[in-house]
């Protein structure tokens, strides 16, 4: 098994590159209705999944899909994504047995500061209209919404914006 190299890292939580030892781990996160419904808006076969991780995840790059770790254990996805010429936008699917502490929110946090402070971009982020909890993880992010979007491949959903407080 390689080292993993960690991309973003905020306490025990960090983002890091995908290695083969995740994949099974996380295709399983794709068969789930719960984590995919305002995700991709369905569930994937095993082997779909793993076809997907395999052509779209990052295993050499700070970009992209990565899993999210908590003590250096996969506990799901994020990730950081090529917007326009001077934004990213960031991601996190957590499984659920992680829900309810405030891990959502931390991931949002360290991949928010990583695009603004080490990207020196826009952090931007995306939501199925009804995903309202993700919604109010990015309220509590300094996120605002933008407006309404059509993405090819995710279909409707709102963009939000981190507006950064200034000091006055």
């Amino acid at each position: 098994m390689r080292v993993r190299d960690i991309i973003i890292q905020r306490d025990s939580l960090s983002l890091g590159v995908t290695l083969k030892e995740d994949i099974e781990y996380l295709a399983n996160l794709f068969g789930d209705i719960e984590l995919m419904r305002y995700t991709f808006g369905k569930i994937f076969s095993k082997e779909e999944a793993i076809n997907y991780i395999k052509s779209n995840f990052n295993f050499n790059s700070n970009i992209g899909f990565s899993p999210i770790l908590l003590d250096n254990r996969v506990i799901g996805f994020g990730g950081l994504f090529k917007f326009s010429a001077n934004s990213y936008e960031l991601g996190y699917i957590l499984d659920k047995a992680y829900w309810g502490r405030g891990l959502a929110t931390k991931a949002a946090l360290m991949q928010r500061d990583y695009i603004v402070n080490t990207l020196k971009s826009k952090a931007l982020a995306t939501t199925h209209p009804q995903n309202f909890a993700s919604r109010r993880v990015l309220a509590k992010c300094g996120f605002e919404y933008v407006k309404d979007i059509v993405m090819e491949y995710r279909g409707e959903r709102k963009l939000f914006e981190y507006k950064k407080l200034e000091r006055v």
